[in-house]
């Protein structure tokens, strides 16, 4: 079985170029989700062939990156990363022509049923790529990953934008040349109109190798927060809930709409720390210290049922206990392992995080545990790419 994975990814040695050239804040998420994937299917089956082409993911020359040309690289045994002229728009139909060309490469010419091609997301370079190379040789097996809301289909303001619309009925009319689909949510699939095609529901894909952390005997009620802090997630309303608290701290890691909110709280209250954007060495030591991870993510607006955050994955294989809401993209077998806040002012989150810090906190780092053993279990890499050779059984 020869699987080619064309994904937003980095290599290793590319994440630290980008890093540099790099004006913003790279897109780590794809990268952390499809190097998971990658390692999953390679354990999935003696007789997966792995090969991945990768688009690195950079903001375009020369507002968000110093690069122009983003080179050419090839690493491991059959992975190359595409280059491209930077430029918007003309960057997008230089790399469709360059992913047929990869593609077309490596492909088992002789037996084009043994080929089965996986494209991550909306991407039209991607989805452009898959109707050519469907069209060349229909009988390639083709899925698409969906991972988050598809343009047009929700009501994130982002995503309701006459361009934004174009493109997704656009993705929604490609995506009728994949054979299949990998989605994070249930509700992707009307989203997408895939009709009867074969589906299977990989909500995350845990990174097994993650390291979890040190465990506190007693808690001081140290709550950790990692990731965007845009307005539009709640994190202002949280830091607001602990500014009336005295027996907590909030520590808040990353950028966006909110920062100049969190900074003035910060400068206002004591057990309100911000870290700003820090590396990964840096944010496990916060990790090791806080006593709980938390993501005030509300499940306001269709969007939410699009996606399952990144982060729960990862607050949940840290073996910290995780406070949140209940969002719809999240399935019910994950209720048990999580405490949920359901406050929508900062008065009421404050009274619930009361609660919550009430709770012996023993017995919350065994629900912990837990949680890390599920996720262990029906989440890691290899059950999840075992999900997806499966279905393409079924292809």
């Amino acid at each position: 079985m020869k699987i080619i994975l064309c994904g937003l990814m980095f290599s290793e040695r590319g994440i630290q170029a980008a890093k540099k050239w790099s004006k913003t804040s790279l897109q780590m998420a794809p990268h952390l989700f499809l190097t998971n994937l990658s390692r999953g299917l390679i354990q999935a089956s003696n007789d997966v062939e792995l090969s991945i082409i990768n688009v690195p993911p950079m903001g375009s020359f020369p507002t968000n990156n110093k690069r122009l040309l983003i080179p050419r690289e090839e690493w491991g045994t059959d992975n190359v990363g595409i280059g491209y002229l930077n430029i918007p728009f003309v960057k997008q139909h230089l790399q469709k022509s360059s992913l047929i060309r990869e593609i077309e490469k490596k492909l088992d010419i002789e037996h084009p049923e043994n080929n089965f091609l996986i494209v991550y997301h909306t991407y039209l370079p991607f989805l452009e790529a898959v109707k050519c190379v469907k069209k060349k040789y229909p009988a390639v097996r083709t899925a698409l990953i969906a991972t988050d809301c598809v343009p047009g289909r929700g009501d994130m303001e982002k995503y309701m934008t006459p361009a934004a619309v174009r493109r997704g009925n656009k993705a929604v009319e490609l995506a009728k040349s994949c054979d299949g689909f990998i989605l994070l949510t249930k509700y992707l699939a009307q989203a997408l109109e895939i009709g009867d095609r074969p589906y299977v529901i990989t909500e995350c894909i845990a990174n097994e190798n993650q390291q979890t952390c040190n465990k506190n005997e007693q808690s001081k009620n140290r709550c950790l927060y990692t990731g965007s802090i845009g307005v539009e997630f709640g994190v202002c309303d949280l830091a607001k809930s602990f500014a009336m608290l005295n027996n907590a701290e909030l520590w808040i890691c990353g950028s966006g709409s909110g920062k100049d909110c969190i900074e003035s709280l910060a400068a206002e209250h004591p057990n309100i720390k911000y870290f700003g954007f820090v590396d990964q060495e840096r944010l496990q030591e916060l990790r090791n210290q806080c006593d709980f991870l938390i993501n005030p993510r509300r499940p306001t607006g269709t969007y939410t049922k699009y996606s399952f955050p990144s982060k729960t994955a990862e607050y949940m294989m840290s073996g910290k206990p995780v406070i949140m809401y209940k969002l719809e993209g999240v399935p019910d077998s994950y209720d048990e392992y999580l405490n949920y806040l359901t406050a929508d002012t900062p008065e009421r989150i404050k009274d619930e995080l009361v609660k919550i810090f009430e709770i012996n906190y023993s017995s919350l780092l065994e629900k912990a545990d837990s949680g890390r053993a599920y996720m262990l279990e029906n989440a890691s890499s290899l059950a999840q790419a075992k999900k997806i050779v499966g279905m393409f059984g079924e292809m």
